[in-house]
């Protein structure tokens, strides 16, 4: 696979994630919204907080306004609005338009729930706040994947109708990701692999697969799960031999991101693991020495790599646009049956930070 057309399938399927999880968290508030009125409605104390804030508190005072005639207006009102808002849920899935109806419905939701706030001076609300903040990040950046989806060129986004559902029972759900991230032609019994046995149990669980044609090579991450927000993380396998495919290296934890960044010569492979209390560093992989490398950065934040023509240098790239470069001949190599042992003692303190 070339590298433009990888670094393109890896930016898309990035984009259309966030996208898909704005769209369920959308449909989960209102559901909640719709919960919180009806235990209201039958005098249940207690309400969800990742929920819509002006219909709840309409059919509220409904309820308590003495002469009781504004009940059922206030009802319906408040059944009109989520009304609104599960039409922008239903037609965001083929119209991004409607993503941002929501996103400006929620904003006014927001600054009503502060003005109730400040009004009533009652401060107790932040984990509410918080549950509101959660959800327009989410809104926010599913605004913003799609800005960026609409910059790609027209046949990137052409997906429709690629999708298929695989390994996956009736009734769960899937991430839909593009077919070359998805698949492999490689013929390999892949529920061997780490972890096979939870995706009838974990929703938008899938599989990242990019081969090296010229090595004959295969990297899979496999089992890969949103473990915080917006950061995907699966085991990693190597496997060899197309026409007798075995496996030459697999995790025993699911700390390793999707996102495979290849070189152009195929030498080299870039991606994300997780350090526990340090965040993501890069790992490179080199073909020819068989030996993995730690790309550490002081952010631990997610990044992405981009590498030189001539493959001496490999550049890490974060969300904020700072880079790092890496010599490669200057890095220190581990050998496979080493890389776990050495990740597992990057999350212990140093000796530095027990004396602090």
């Amino acid at each position: 696979m070339e590298f433009e057309k990888q670094q393109s399938i890896a930016l898309r399927n990035h984009l259309k994630m966030r996208y898909i999880q704005a769209r369920g968290n959308l449909m989960l508030a209102v559901c909640l919204t719709a919960v919180n009125i009806v235990m209201l409605l039958l005098k249940f104390t207690g309400m969800f907080l990742f929920s819509v804030t002006v219909p709840y508190y309409a059919v509220l005072f409904g309820m308590v306004e003495e002469t009781g005639t504004l009940f059922v207006p206030c009802l319906l009102f408040a059944a009109a609005i989520l009304g609104v808002y599960f039409l922008c849920w239903l037609f965001s899935k083929k119209n991004p338009g409607w993503m941002t109806a929501a996103l400006v419905l929620f904003s006014i939701d927001t600054v009503c729930m502060l003005a109730l706030y400040i009004w009533a001076q009652d401060f107790s609300g932040i984990l509410d706040l918080i549950m509101h903040a959660m959800l327009l990040y989410y809104l926010i950046s599913a605004v913003r994947a799609n800005a960026k989806l609409q910059q790609l060129p027209p046949e990137e986004l052409s997906y429709e109708n690629d999708f298929r559902l695989e390994d996956v029972p009736v009734g769960k759900l899937v991430r839909p990701l593009p077919q070359e991230e998805r698949t492999t032609d490689w013929e390999y019994d892949f529920s061997t692999l780490p972890q096979r046995e939870n995706r009838s149990e974990i929703p938008y669980i899938y599989d990242a697969f990019l081969s090296f044609e010229k090595a004959d090579l295969l990297f899979c991450v496999t089992s890969v799960v949103e473990v915080s927000m917006m950061n995907y993380r699966g085991f990693l396998s190597i496997l060899e031999n197309k026409a007798s495919p075995r496996v030459v290296f697999t995790s025993r934890q699911g700390r390793f991101g999707p996102n495979l960044y290849g070189s152009a010569g195929e030498e080299y492979l870039c991606f994300e693991a997780f350090c526990a209390g340090r965040g993501s560093v890069m790992l490179l992989y080199s073909v020819s020495r068989k030996a993995f490398a730690v790309l550490e950065r002081p952010s631990g934040n997610l990044a992405g790599a981009r590498f030189s023509e001539d493959e001496e240098t490999v550049t890490v790239v974060e969300g904020n646009g700072s880079s790092m470069q890496f010599v490669i001949d200057t890095l220190t190599w581990i050998p496979p049956e080493r890389l776990e042992e050495t990740l597992e003692n990057m999350e212990k303190p140093t000796s530095n930070t027990k004396n602090l």
